[in-house]
């Protein structure tokens, strides 16, 4: 079984954005939790569309995606709301209205339960985290995704559960560039490049008044 998320030929070398064949590509670990690591620190991430509407749009590169990070039996999610802090917790790939699509392993924490609930109050705390700061571009569920996953796993574990893992399990995987003791390594990316890729569109091409307007499309008390 592939312990990362992987692409084929050479999607892998295509940039984010640029075609729908590093989407199709991407293969999900498993949608079924039976089928995956058993150890309690494993490390996934549970990837959802927004709407229904959204299969058809995944299939050419458009999909809107939500994304929460799941290790120990919980899912962390992140979300706008008027007070207080936007992280949450779910029951693992449960997270209405958004739907389930696929799940992601992406390694194993050396952290304890005990230190990762310590972790996600550290995030709760954050100002970085309120729910206000949430913009639906900019600072999203996946840029939480994104902090945590990293947060969990460090450079140098993903470092060595690379060298310790079967070549073949992160061959075609998506890499991207860490430092360890001041060199520098390829390992895996912890979240797959098609999960965001309408923020990375947004981003690149809209301009400003654009993005704050998609913004308050979604801003649920914002100004009359």
């Amino acid at each position: 079984m592939p312990l990362y998320p992987t692409t084929t030929g050479t999607a892998a070398l295509s940039s984010v954005g640029d075609s729908a064949s590093d989407v199709t590509a991407a293969t999900a670990v498993t949608s079924d939790p039976v089928d995956g690591p058993k150890q309690l620190n494993a490390v996934f991430v549970n990837v959802y569309d927004v709407f229904e509407a959204n299969s058809w749009l995944w299939s050419v590169g458009l999909g809107v995606h939500h994304a929460g990070i799941q290790v120990y039996d919980k899912e962390y999610q992140y979300g706008r709301c008027e007070v207080g802090t936007g992280v949450c917790t779910v029951e693992p790939r449960h997270s209405p209205p958004h739907i389930f699509r696929e799940q992601f392993y992406i390694g194993q924490t050396n952290l304890s339960e005990h230190a990762v609930e310590e972790l996600i109050e550290s995030f709760r705390g954050n100002d970085s985290w309120q729910g206000s700061r949430y913009h639906l571009v900019k600072h999203n569920c996946i840029s939480f995704a994104h902090a945590f996953s990293r947060a969990l796993l460090t450079p140098e574990v993903r470092v060595a559960q690379m060298r310790a893992a079967d070549r073949a399990s992160y061959q075609n995987a998506y890499m991207e560039m860490v430092e360890v003791d001041g060199t520098q390594y390829m390992v895996p990316v912890l979240i797959p490049p098609h999960v965001d890729r309408l923020c990375q569109n947004a981003l690149a091409y809209l301009p400003e008044l654009a993005l704050q307007k998609l913004d308050s499309m979604d801003n649920p008390f914002r100004p009359a």
